[in-house]
């Protein structure tokens, strides 16, 4: 896309703020990849296409090949994305589809999006100067504070599986949250997603993938005041649509 360079490619608004995880509601797509793939393809063979539509936003794969793409249409045995897969992938890796969890508003700070970049300076005996400066760790890191204090928030914030969760909301019977510390940072293979807009109304989506909570947390609880749930998630690749899909 060309740059326009005005006042139209400011940012102006942050509109949703939330979790890509694996889909429980109904019955979603579920199933496994039945070859191996190279980085590029459109194309995903599965061993079933069933309960999959256009539409659907999946997950394929796990851990720090774990990739988010957005189904465009279904054949048998064959799902088609609407853009190339960013990674290998071997045959038999999951591939399932995801839901949208929003997490409600943020506070006036907005989401930030890191990444660091850890280099090394090579030098050479025969020259003063740096002989060459070498990039040898970039991590990425997506951060925001929550203004809704729900249990599920509470839970999530702190990567621990929501289903801990128990109670029904009386007071004969209230929700109860154990903020176990062997479970934190026990939730995996999410995703976390910001919808904002440009001040043209173009939308954008930021994706982070392959999201690994750091559960770090200080709650300072006040009266009159902002008691909001820290967000810290470490990610291994981001992605921009500009507009979102």
């Amino acid at each position: 896309m060309a740059r326009k360079n005005t006042n139209e490619e400011l940012w102006t608004v942050c509109s949703q703020f939330g979790v890509l995880r694996d889909a429980t509601a109904g019955t979603p797509g579920s199933t496994t990849t039945d070859t191996t793939h190279a980085a590029g393809a459109v194309a995903v063979n599965v061993a079933s296409e069933t309960n999959f539509t256009a539409g659907d936003w999946i997950r394929i794969d796990g851990g720090n090949k774990m990739e988010i793409q957005k189904v465009t249409s279904t054949a048998a045995g064959v799902i088609n994305i609407d853009d190339e897969l960013v990674f290998d992938h071997e045959n038999g890796v999951a591939v399932t589809e995801l839901e949208r969890v929003v997490l409600g508003d943020i506070t006036d700070d907005g989401v930030t999006r890191d990444t660091e970049v850890e280099t090394a300076e090579i030098r050479a005996a025969t020259q003063a100067g740096t002989y060459a400066t070498l990039t040898v760790n970039v991590s990425g890191q997506i951060s925001a504070a929550l203004l809704n204090h729900s249990p599920e928030n509470l839970l999530a914030t702190l990567g621990i599986a929501e289903t801990e969760l128990r109670g029904t909301g009386t007071t004969g019977d209230p929700w109860i949250t154990d903020i176990d510390f062997n479970k934190i940072g026990t939730v995996i293979n999410e995703g976390l997603y910001l919808i904002g807009a440009m001040n043209d109304g173009t939308t954008v989506e930021i994706q982070g993938w392959g999201v690994e909570w750091e559960g770090t947390q200080s709650i300072n609880y006040v009266r009159g005041g902002t008691v909001s749930l820290p967000v810290v998630a470490n990610v291994k690749h981001f992605r921009y649509y500009v507009p979102a899909i």
